[in-house]
């Protein structure tokens, strides 16, 4: 009996220690290179179902959310995925940045957010193109929503916005007071109109950052608090 007994504790033992000791693998986590889609006026992206990530591979399939008169993008299909993600915030957004990863077999679209205090209505999207990956692929979409520290002195002022295409190599959307030009860290696609220049109502602070804007060298980079469009 005791020989028994000995037998049924020593197989526990072994049995914990085999649970104590199961190894579970950590995710590979691979950082995928990604390049800005650069469209400058934006593409009615709206039409995407918000915060949900699509694959495209061929530009039939973007042809339908170009409005019309709008170039076709050029990207190299045959190299490249155009991965694009919208959505809408109730909040200002001051900075978004975004990083592609490869979890595994999977994907992992991560999208940071500042927010600043002021409340809006405001549509944003994302939109960049990494090696070519097959359409069936599972892109988990992370969204990391922050609150702006913000700055102890922002400035208000009535500005305008301007979309400077090359050869001038700025090629982004610039708001110009005077003869002082800004880039803003982040604008929102609802500034981002056919009707340009577009008068705005803006609060704002100077960052640390500089961006070089070709012909005009480098211009001071500004997060956007607020801003309003003026009728």
């Amino acid at each position: 009996m005791k020989t028994k007994t000995f037998f049924i504790i020593l197989a526990c033992l072994i049995s914990i220690g085999m649970l104590c000791c199961e190894y579970t693998p950590e995710d590979t986590i691979i950082d995928i290179e990604s390049i800005d889609f650069r469209y400058g006026i934006v593409y009615d992206w709206q039409k995407l179902t918000p915060e949900k990530v699509y694959i495209f591979n061929s530009v039939d399939e973007v042809t339908s959310y170009i409005p019309d008169g709008k170039d076709i993008p050029s990207v190299d299909f045959n190299t490249y995925s155009l991965i694009v993600v919208t959505g809408i915030s109730s909040k200002n957004i001051v900075n978004l940045t975004k990083y592609m990863q490869q979890v595994n077999s999977d994907y992992r679209l991560t999208i940071d957010m500042e927010l600043s205090d002021y409340t809006t209505t405001q549509r944003w999207s994302v939109a960049i193109q990494i090696p070519k990956i097959p359409e069936n692929s599972k892109i988990d979409l992370v969204i990391n929503r922050n609150n702006y520290s913000g700055c102890s002195d922002p400035i208000t002022q009535v500005c305008s916005i301007y979309y400077f295409r090359p050869p001038d190599t700025c090629d982004d959307y610039i708001i110009i007071r005077d003869t002082k030009t800004y880039k803003p860290m982040y604008l929102s696609d609802d500034f981002k109109l056919d009707t340009l220049p577009l008068s705005v109502s803006v609060i704002y602070c100077i960052s640390d950052i500089k961006h070089n804007c070709g012909f005009g060298g480098d211009i001071p980079v500004i997060n956007i608090i607020k801003i309003m469009k003026i009728d």
